[in-house]
């Protein structure tokens, strides 16, 4: 729909559970990155993994071979939502060439999304008088366009669980 599009199961079960090891390993910190765009974003959990290469080298070119597509990974880095920590509606870049790969996983095996969960991403539709709201099931994927505005929405207060979403901004080389 639109140029948005939703995987499910995007990663083998190896490489999820190769990621989901690798986030419990890690200590993250509340704050929101110096936004240039000052879009007075809540603060919420971030971790960089520019310059992880399992991220940026092997799971980038997994992403490229399911599209069939070359992309130079611009950004690349973690964020998660706890109760109350929306973010606001942005556009991750205005050049057309630019794509935004969202990953989200669960690092709770015994977590159960359903529709009242929350956690929702939503796209604004460009010329459209809509917005897509999207589950973030773990293991699931979105490809959309950079220039879309979009933001990521927390899990409901009876959810202690942190909503990761992993964010590749590509360029379409």
């Amino acid at each position: 729909m639109e140029n948005i599009i939703v995987i499910d199961d995007i990663f083998s079960d190896k490489d999820h559970t190769k990621i989901k090891k690798y986030l419990l390993s890690l200590k993250f910190k509340n704050n929101s990155f110096n936004d240039p765009r000052n879009t007075g974003d809540n603060p919420f959990w971030r971790y960089e993994l520019s310059d992880n290469s399992f991220f940026k080298d092997y799971l980038t070119k997994k992403i490229e071979q399911y599209f069939k597509k070359q992309y130079k990974v611009s950004r690349l880095y973690l964020v998660g939502y706890t109760y109350g920590q929306n973010g606001v509606y942005h556009p991750d870049s205005t050049e057309k060439n630019n794509y935004t790969f969202c990953y989200y996983i669960n690092i709770d095996d015994n977590m159960m999304f359903n529709e009242d969960t929350g956690g929702y991403f939503y796209i604004k539709i460009p010329n459209k008088k809509y917005i897509l709201g999207i589950e973030p099931l773990d293991n699931r994927g979105v490809l959309f366009p950079s220039d879309y505005y979009h933001k990521g929405t927390s899990y409901n207060r009876f959810n202690e669980e942190l909503r990761i979403c992993i964010a590749w901004k590509l360029e379409l080389i």
